[in-house]
């Protein structure tokens, strides 16, 4: 439960820190908005939200990671997301 709440604390910052930054007008990606936010991200971006949500682990991170891996258009990304998916798998 600590876990939780502590993973939960931290996809909220870096998610509130990505919200204030724009991108240069990208389509938004289905994934992203699953989580409520209409916004595009750059690809560095959005990698650093797949490790968030990576360190959260619960499984409704597991499932926005499988969209991303699926549905993902820059394959850093969509790799990123793959190697998360990994991480999670491991625990």
């Amino acid at each position: 439960m600590v876990a939780f709440a502590v993973g939960a604390i931290v996809f909220g910052i870096g998610t509130s820190l990505l919200r204030g930054r724009r991108s240069d007008g990208q389509s938004t990606l289905p994934w992203m908005a699953a989580l409520g936010d209409e916004r595009a991200y750059e690809p560095a971006e959005r990698i650093e939200l797949i490790e968030r949500l990576a360190m959260v682990g619960q499984p409704w991170c597991v499932e926005l990671l499988t969209r991303a891996a699926d549905e993902e258009g820059n394959a850093r990304v969509r790799r990123a997301a793959r190697e998360a998916l990994l991480r999670c798998d491991r625990r």
